[in-house]
This record gives C-alpha cells, structure tokens and sequence, in this order.
C-alpha cells in the first residue's frame, strides 16, 4: 500500500482494500479494523487556516464554523455536566477506597465527618473521615511509626491527596484541538480551570481574544500540552485529525493525573450506519480526517497508551438544520444549492444522532 502510513494501533502495514471514496482508495488495518488513506505528510499549523473554519470551499472544512455556536451550546454544555459527574465519581471512589484501606489496617477508628464539624482538638481529618488521635498528628509519631504503609495504601495516599487538593479548586481541564474554544466557554461556565491547545492559529486567536480564554497555538503533542498536570483532558472529535494517533494519546496520558480522565469522540466505522453506508459514509471526509476507527480499536489503543474505558456512549449532539444539510451535500458531492435555500429555517437547531460518532471516556491507571 504505497504512501499509506502504519497503523497506529497495531503498529504495522497490514491493510485490505476498503471502498474508493472520491477517486481516494481507503484502505482498512486487518489487524483492528481501522481504515485509513495515503495522506500527504503536512503541516497541520497551516492546512487548518481561515478558510477552514469559513469557506465557501465545499472540500474543505466548514461553511460557517461560527454560525454552529448556538447548537453546539447545549451539545458542550451536557458534556462539561458528564465529565464533573464523573470526575466527582472519582474522587469519591479514591477517598472511599483509601478510606477503607487504612481502616482495615487498622491505623485509625474512623467515624463519618458530621457536615460543618468542627474537628476540634485530638481530632484529624484522613481520606475524606474523621478520626480519633491520642495525640496531635505529628508525622513522627509513635502511631505513625506503628503502622507502615503498604504500597497500596501509599498508592491510595498519593491519589487522594490528588483528590484533596481537587475538592479545594476547581478541577483542571485541558481541551485538545480546541478549535474556537466553544466547549472550553462551556467549561468555564461549569465551574472548571479550562485551557486549550489549538493547531489553528486563526481558531486560537478567536478563542482568546473573542472570548477571553486561555488558549496556546500548538499540536497535540507532548512538547505542546504544557506540564501543569490536568484532572481531565478532551478531545472532542480531533484523534482523526492528527497524523500520529498514539502518540497524541500518550501525551495526553503524560499530563493526565493518576485517576484523572481523558474523554473523546470520533466516528465509528464500526456502527452500522457507516456499514450501510459504505463509501458514501459522512465521515469519509477528507482530506481533514486521516483515521477512521473501530470503537473497539480506540478503545484498545486507550488501553495501551494507559487509560483504562470507563463509559462508551453514542450521545445526541445538537446541530443546525443548514449544518446537516451541508454535511449531507459534502458526502454526495451535491453542491451548496439546497443548503444555500434553506433561509431562516436553516438555523433551527435540531437533536440527533446517527450512533455511529462514539464517545468514550477512560481513566488514567
């Protein structure tokens, strides 16, 4: 398959022919499941430019990014709900579990902290409890010294601490490809510490200067995402944009805390409606998408790189009715004629899922 990149799952050259999608052969991985096509190496900082986001250019891109905003409120807003949902799932779980383990060790007599105690004096407060002391909580003191930590309860120790100091701020997020930092806004308005990468530079500028968020112009790569360590990462329909899938993945895994989350979303080339569809599939769109996988492949690419999937869910997302019509006029080289007709009604926003763009969250080990 001359020119086709190696898999990034199975981490070699085994592919089938799979359809020819506007003269372009699609090739798919025997090994996964995932497909892929002889994409030219480019500079991703200048493909996705201005004209990517506005552009009466059918090939590429959208549109009118912009006029997407209203809809994609409600779709950002119940994705910042699901990840404080599960987010605060995980601190309890860690506070719960290191809970149980120093009591079965049989270091402290714990009783559930009343809400609004006063701990008082002889009193200390350990994963989330409150515990009787004989003595003030000296870190060298003789109960201390009794009672050495197993590597789980170290373990559990350093994960809740991650957890405390959660409970006390707001928890971090960082988005991946954030594009013009519509779910970051969302974030935001959730009550998150929100920052964003963004391969455009056109996009990232938007995101800060039209609404004041903290947004850098890089690459999902590991030199790109900072070191401040997140309580989440996103990827909100980015992994089949970026050349190397893997090692995106394994960045964002290296600045995700130890039970922190990583969410994404990408079609899923499993679902029937992209088998029924064949090559005329709407997520066939190139030359934007380099990847198409499997949701078992992803999820199986997940593990390896260190997350652990936690919740897979093909969820409603909200667009415009002029938007779905595009996509529909893209997929079948129709031209703009109807979309362009489609007036103030093309701005209603509408519900919809085809189950075949899959959501998954994972946990950091």
């Amino acid at each position: 398959m001359s020119g086709v990149h190696p898999c990034p799952i199975c981490q070699r050259y085994d592919y089938r022919p799979l359809h020819v999608v506007r003269g372009t052969a699609i090739v798919c991985c025997r090994g996964c499941g995932l497909a892929t096509w002889a994409w030219p190496t480019f500079e991703p900082r200048e493909f996705y430019d201005a004209s990517y986001w506005r552009s009466a250019d059918i090939g590429k891109g959208y549109a009118d990014y912009f006029a997407l905003a209203d809809a994609l409120r409600a779709t950002n807003a119940a994705r910042a709900r699901l990840l404080r949902r599960l987010l605060a799932r995980e601190v309890r779980s860690i506070a719960g579990a290191a809970g149980s383990l120093l009591e079965a060790r049989g270091s402290f007599s714990a009783t559930p902290l009343p809400p609004g105690k006063d701990l008082g004096e002889g009193r200390a407060l350990r994963c989330g409890r409150l515990v009787e002391t004989p003595a003030p909580m000296d870190p060298g003191s003789e109960m201390i010294a009794r009672s050495p930590a197993t590597p789980q309860v170290e373990e559990h120790s350093r994960r809740l601490e991650t957890s405390a100091t959660v409970r006390e701020q707001a928890f971090r997020v960082l988005d991946v490809g954030c594009g013009p930092g519509y779910f970051l806004q969302a974030a935001v308005g959730a009550g998150f510490a929100a920052r964003g990468v963004e391969a455009s530079e056109f996009a990232a500028r938007f995101a800060r200067e039209q609404l004041g968020l903290e947004v850098r112009h890089g690459l999902a790569r590991r030199e790109d995402l900072g070191d401040e360590p997140c309580d989440a990462v996103t990827m909100w329909d980015v992994i089949e944009h970026v050349p190397d899938p893997r090692a995106s993945l394994s960045a964002a895994a290296a600045v995700t805390r130890p039970g922190g989350l990583l969410a994404l979303s990408t079609g899923d080339r499993s679902s029937l409606v992209a088998r029924l569809s064949g090559r005329h599939w709407h997520l066939y769109n190139l030359p934007e998408h380099l990847w198409f996988f499997t949701s078992s492949g992803l999820r199986r690419l997940l593990r390896e790189v260190g997350f652990a999937p936690i919740r897979v869910a093909y969820e409603v997302c909200w667009y415009p009715l002029r938007y779905l019509v595009e996509r529909l006029e893209a997929s079948l080289r129709l031209g703009r004629g109807l979309s362009g007709r489609l007036g103030s009604l093309g701005r209603a926003a509408l519900p919809v899922t085809l189950g075949d763009i899959v959501t998954i969250v994972a946990r950091r080990a």
